[in-house]
């Protein structure tokens, strides 16, 4: 079955999102996933407070396989980011998709989120 053949008013499963951490003493490497958004935005704030609480301060944050973040995401990255500071530490997002990344830099959070400019910029 393709999906030409599922009838229009049948909701789609949303992708989940993955939170994979790697921790090393106080600085730790999460990889995000899938879509951050209105639904799985907590996930990603409990995860980071987990950390956080855990003795994390310096957080690198890798969105190469996030697929889709609204206000929501950004609010819970954003939280993270103010949380640390105010701990001492640091959020940085070290790499981007390229949907995440245009996102990013519309905002204007490409530079207090660390994340460099794309190559081709």
């Amino acid at each position: 079955m393709d999906d030409a053949d599922v009838p229009r008013d049948v909701p789609r499963p949303e992708p989940p999102l993955v939170l994979d951490a790697a921790r090393s003493g106080r600085a730790a490497r999460l990889r995000i996933a899938g879509e951050l958004d209105a639904y799985s935005a907590p996930a990603l704030s409990e995860r980071c407070r987990e950390l956080l609480d855990g003795g994390v301060r310096d957080l690198r944050v890798d969105l190469r396989d996030a697929t889709f973040i609204d206000s929501s995401g950004l609010r819970a990255l954003l939280l993270a980011h103010r949380h640390l500071r105010e701990s001492g530490g640091s959020l940085r997002v070290d790499d981007a998709s390229e949907p995440v990344r245009r996102l990013l830099e519309i905002t204007g959070l490409t530079l207090q989120l660390g994340l460099r400019p794309s190559p081709d910029v």
